[in-house]
């Protein structure tokens, strides 16, 4: 009988598991890459998306790439050096589109969500400042090739190299 309850658990227990990704490597361990229910694949590994911006203090946009689908729930952002003396902390807007839409333009704010953009604490080298989303909204949903686009607001003065971190889990 106790073989009999042993096995319906372990019958029971391996038909409830469900996986969103599977695990793919070669024989050697390398290559590895998850793979999910839809068949798109992506790299084991840290989430993170670093993007350099060569001058935070001038109103811009840079675009990056997704690598991998995910829910973007952070971004971290760092000054290489120092803005002008008395000057104004710049602040980051981000925005997401499907490769499809970004062809035509068409981005969706997501950076608002709590009332705020990512705005740096400091003008000095190494002033940094972060944006963590806590909620599920899915207008964070980010799929492999989506485009990501990082606006600066032109509040500041001189010109500082920063680095910019997503975080897509």
């Amino acid at each position: 009988m106790r073989i009999i309850a042993t096995l319906f658990a372990l019958v029971f227990m391996a038909s409830s598991a469900w996986a969103g990704a599977n695990l793919q490597q070669s024989d050697d361990g390398r290559n590895a890459q998850w793979v999910n229910q839809d068949g798109v694949s992506f790299p084991v590994g840290d989430p993170g998306l670093a993007v350099s911006i060569t001058d935070m203090s001038t109103a811009g946009t840079t675009y990056v790439i997704s690598h991998k689908p995910g829910l973007l729930s952070k971004a971290y952002t760092v000054l290489h050096n120092a803005l002008s003396a008395g000057s104004n902390s710049p602040s980051l807007t981000f925005f997401l589109a499907s490769a499809a839409s970004a062809n035509d333009g068409q981005f969706t704010q997501v950076s608002d969500l709590s009332g705020a953009a990512l705005t740096l604490g400091a003008t000095s080298a190494g002033g940094n400042g972060s944006l963590t989303w806590d909620d599920a909204n899915s207008t964070r949903v980010v799929g492999q090739g989506d485009v990501i686009a990082i606006v600066t607001d032109g509040g500041s003065t001189g010109t500082a190299l920063g680095t910019i971190t997503l975080v897509i889990e």
